[in-house]
C-alpha cells in the first residue's frame, strides 16, 4: 500500500505545483512548517488527509487546479483504505 502511495504522490505533487505555476507565476513565497511525523503509517496519512481537506480552499478556487488536489485525496483515501483493509 506504502509502495504505490511513494510512487505516485510525487508525480501528482508535481503536477499540482506545475498546474499552480501556469496560473499564478512561480510560487517564491510559501509558509511550510515542520512537524514530528505521526507514529504510524495509518495515522501521518490520516493527519495528511486532514491537511488537504482544510487547506485546499486556500490553495485556488480553479477547477483544474482542485482536480489536481482531488487527485492527491484520492491517493491518500484509497492508501488508508488498503492499510486498513487489505492487510
Amino acid at each position: 500500500a506504502l509502495g504505490t502511495f511513494y510512487e505516485e504522490l510525487p508525480g501528482l505533487v508535481d503536477s499540482l505545483a506545475e498546474a499552480i505555476q501556469g496560473d499564478e507565476e512561480i510560487i517564491i513565497n510559501y509558509d511550510f512548517d515542520y512537524y514530528k511525523p505521526s507514529d504510524t503509517a495509518l495515522d501521518e496519512l490520516q493527519t495528511l488527509k486532514n491537511y488537504v481537506y482544510e487547506e485546499r480552499d486556500k490553495i485556488s478556487d480553479k477547477s483544474n487546479i482542485q482536480n489536481e488536489i482531488d487527485a492527491i485525496a484520492t491517493l491518500i483515501d484509497s492508501t488508508i483504505y488498503r492499510l486498513k483493509f487489505l492487510k
